[in-house]
C-alpha cells in the first residue's frame, strides 16, 4: 500500500469514529427531548437552543475524551429510557442528590446514603435531617405515592404534622405529578437501610409543630412551576429545574424577618445559608454576583465544581454538584445556567458578620 493510500485510509477510519460518536450524542439527546416531551418531565427541552460550541475558561484535555465521557455521562442519566426510576433518577440529580440527607460532615464519605441525622444550622436552632431510604419502620418505604406527593406539595407528613421548612417542600411544590411519582419510584429502588431520626434541638417557638401553620399562611403558597411566555424553552427548563428541583432560591435568597424567602432580592445570597455557611450572590451583577461567567462557565462549574478562575467550589455547595448536577445531561445544566443569567441583576455582596 503506498503512504498516499495508508493515509487516506487512516482518515476514513477517523472520520468513521467521529461519525460513530457523533451519531451516538445525537440518538441519547433525541431520545432525551422525546421523553421530555411525551411527559412533561426530566428530559431536556425540545427545541432547545444548540449547546454552545465556546469552551469554558480553563477546559484542557483531549476533546475525544471529553466526548466519551459526555455519552457515558447521558447513559448514566438515563437519556432515552422511558422506566420511572430513571426518569427519577434525574429528578434526583437535578436536586442535588437530596444530599442534605446524607451525614458526610458527621461521618465522611462512606456515610449510609439517604439515612438521615445531617445537622443542619439555621438561625432558628439545629435540624436534623430525616432518613428518606425504603426502610419501612424508620425511612419511607412505608409510604404511599399520595402521602410523598403531600409531603413535598404540602410540607405534611402521613399523619398530618407540619413538616419545618428546613426540608424544602415550599421549593418541590413547583415539581410536576409526574416527575413526583418518578422521583419516588427511584427513591424506592434504593437500599432500605434502618436509622431512627434524631429529634431537632430548636427551642420555642421554632420547635412547635403546630406554629407551623401560621408560617405557612404568611410564606408558603403551594403551585406548580409553569413557564413564562416570556423565556424561550431551554431557560424555561432550566427555570422549573432551579426553581422547583434544585431549589437554589432557598440557599440564596436572602430570608426575612419570618423565616420566609425575600423574593424582592431573588438569588442575591444571604449570610445564613444552609449549615451555618454564607450563600453567594449568583445574580448577573457584575460587581458582587457572577455577571462575567459566562453559560459555559456556569456549565462547566454545575459539572466539575470549578470557577473560572480556577478555584473550586467547598462544603455543600461541593457535595451538590459532586451527588446531584454533576449528573445531570449537559442540556439540563445548561438550562439551568441560561436562567440563572436571566435573572435580574441584583448588587448585594455577601459578607460574614
Amino acid at each position: 500500500m503506498t503512504p498516499d493510500a495508508r493515509r487516506r485510509r487512516e482518515v476514513g477510519f477517523a472520520g468513521t469514529i467521529a461519525a460513530g460518536l457523533c451519531a451516538a450524542i445525537a440518538s441519547a439527546s433525541v431520545a432525551g427531548f422525546a421523553r421530555a416531551e411525551a411527559t412533561g418531565g426530566a428530559g431536556a427541552v425540545e427545541g432547545a437552543p444548540p449547546t454552545a460550541v465556546e469552551a469554558p475558561r480553563g477546559l484542557r484535555g483531549d476533546p475525544q475524551a471529553h466526548i466519551l465521557q459526555e455519552i457515558a455521562r447521558a447513559k448514566a442519566a438515563g437519556l432515552g429510557r422511558t422506566t420511572p426510576v430513571e426518569s427519577g433518577r434525574r429528578i434526583f440529580a437535578a436536586t442535588g442528590g437530596c444530599t442534605c440527607h446524607t451525614n458526610y460532615p458527621g461521618e465522611g464519605p462512606d456515610a449510609p446514603p439517604l439515612a438521615g441525622g445531617r445537622a443542619l444550622e439555621t438561625p432558628f436552632g439545629i435540624y436534623y435531617s430525616t432518613n428518606i431510604t425504603p426502610d419501612p419502620e424508620t425511612g419511607i418505604g412505608g409510604w404511599s405515592l399520595d402521602d410523598f406527593v403531600r409531603a413535598m406539595r404540602e410540607g405534611l407528613s402521613p399523619d398530618g404534622e407540619h413538616y419545618f421548612p428546613v426540608f424544602p417542600y415550599t421549593a418541590f411544590t413547583g415539581l410536576a405529578d409526574q416527575d413526583l411519582a418518578d422521583l419516588k419510584s427511584y427513591l424506592d429502588s434504593l437500599p432500605a437501610i434502618r436509622r431512627e431520626n434524631r429529634p431537632h434541638d430548636a427551642h420555642l417557638p421554632f420547635s412547635f409543630r403546630p406554629a407551623l401553620a401560621g408560617w405557612k399562611w404568611l410564606n408558603f403558597l403551594p403551585a406548580r412551576v409553569e413557564d413564562d411566555p416570556a423565556l424561550d424553552p431551554a431557560t424555561n427548563r432550566g427555570r422549573y429545574l432551579a426553581l422547583a428541583a434544585a431549589h437554589c432560591g432557598e440557599c440564596h435568597t436572602p430570608r426575612t424577618l419570618s423565616g420566609g424567602l425575600d423574593r424582592t432580592r431573588w438569588l442575591a445570597g444571604s449570610r445564613d445559608g444552609p449549615e451555618g455557611e454564607l450563600a453567594p450572590n449568583i445574580t448577573p451583577d457584575e460587581k458582587t454576583g457572577i455577571g462575567d461567567w459566562s453559560i459555559p462557565d456556569l456549565v462547566w462549574y454545575l459539572e466539575t465544581g470549578l470557577k473560572p478562575d480556577g478555584d473550586d467550589t467547598q462544603g455543600l455547595m461541593s457535595e451538590v454538584i459532586r451527588h446531584g448536577y454533576a449528573n445531570l445531561s449537559r442540556e439540563d445544566r445548561e438550562a439551568i445556567a441560561r436562567y440563572v443569567k436571566s435573572v435580574p441583576a441584583i448588587e448585594n455582596r455577601v459578607r460574614a458578620d
